[in-house]
């Protein structure tokens, strides 16, 4: 079972800090954080070599559909992709200038973002096109996370919690009487974790 010891990795002093990672498998990842730093690993973290992101702005999430096709978000509306495991990143059109703090996708197609002042985006065509969607209330969303195509939810300040189980068609408050700012979140089907403060 996993999560018995933990060990440090890669410890640079001079690096500021990291923010997002993710795992297209047990050996292929990435991580991104401060001055546009993004990371990849090809031995499960044994090793770090840095990838050129094109910017200086914070990275705040990463995320990948396979080992070549991923997605990074940051600071005053950057979406970065790649279509070759991050040897070159591209930005992609947001038309928003808040930042963006957490992406998540379902398939290679459909895709979706959270950010500061009520910013939720969506895609259907791989990034080629990023839409606001329409949400109940108007918060900082730290978080998103999909258990399946169908079913969201986006976390933030304010312990606003919102869910769709349309696919982004709708969205709806779930509110469990937290106020504190939640940062994370994880579902699966039938269970889910949040963080926060």
């Amino acid at each position: 079972i996993g999560g018995k010891e933990w060990k440090v990795l890669r410890k640079d002093d001079s690096a500021g800090p990291l923010l997002g990672v993710h795992f297209a498998n047990a050996k292929v990842g990435w991580a991104v954080g401060w001055d546009g730093v993004i990371l990849n690993t090809t031995d499960g973290g044994l090793h770090w070599d840095s990838q050129k992101s094109g910017t200086r702005e914070p990275l705040e999430d990463v995320t990948f559909v396979s080992t070549n096709q991923g997605w990074a978000v940051g600071r005053g509306g950057l979406i970065l992709h790649t279509t070759d495991g991050g040897k070159n990143w591209e930005p992609q059109e947001s038309n928003v200038d808040q930042g963006l703090f957490s992406i998540a996708f379902s398939s290679p197609e459909t895709g979706w973002i959270a950010g500061g002042a009520g910013v939720l985006l969506t895609t259907d065509d791989g990034g080629e096109r990023w839409r606001p969607q329409t949400l109940p209330i108007e918060r900082t969303f730290e978080a998103i996370t999909f258990s399946d195509p169908l079913h969201g939810w986006a976390v933030g300040w304010g312990g606003i919690i919102i869910h769709t189980d349309d696919a982004g068609g709708h969205w709806k408050t779930q509110n469990y009487g937290f106020s504190d700012p939640l940062y994370g979140i994880q579902m699966t089907r039938d269970e889910g974790w949040i963080v926060g403060e």
